[in-house]
């Protein structure tokens, strides 16, 4: 998509929440089936994916983890939003990868030890990018991935997570 064309599709959207900022709250929803052999199933859109417990905790290397995938959404977020602010910058990108690893101590899941962390303690993010762009462009670029990336925000800012149930 050219930046003319990106810039296009993006302005009415931009007016309509700009005139209506009540129209740019949305909700992204995830509906899991719980499987057997603890996983879950997810659709989305055409896909599916079954995500299930990580080998090194007992599970199964034919399922994705939960924290893998949480690593993808990174990964991916900082990717889909590198190219738009991209080509809104009019940097062309020839080839670009995106590396993100996870680092976690296993004991604080298994409960094998109350002061190791349950979850991950640190995510780092790093891009290689094949560019023309002068290094004061890519800073931008990867400054202004860092402002606007969905996902990477979310982990930044630490929403609200609540947990209902749902007896039946």
């Amino acid at each position: 998509m050219t930046r003319e064309e990106l810039i296009a599709v993006q302005a009415p959207i931009k007016q309509m929440y700009n005139d209506h900022p009540e129209k740019a709250i949305t909700n992204f929803t995830a509906e899991l089936t719980i499987g057997k052999d603890l996983s879950c199933l997810t659709k989305a859109g055409n896909a599916s994916l079954q995500i299930g417990l990580h080998p090194a905790v007992g599970g199964s290397s034919r399922y994705i983890c939960p924290a893998e995938l949480l690593l993808d959404s990174v990964g991916s977020c900082v990717g889909i939003t590198l190219s738009a602010v991209a080509t809104h910058m009019g940097i062309t990108i020839k080839k670009g990868t995106i590396r993100v690893i996870g680092t976690v101590d296993l004991r604080g899941t298994l409960g094998v030890s109350s002061e190791a962390q349950v979850g991950l303690s640190r995510i780092e993010v790093s891009v290689d990018l094949d560019t023309d762009a002068a290094e004061a462009e890519v800073d931008k670029l990867l400054q202004m991935t860092e402002k606007y990336a969905v996902v990477y925000q979310t982990l930044q800012t630490k929403p609200e997570l609540v947990v209902t149930s749902a007896k039946r």
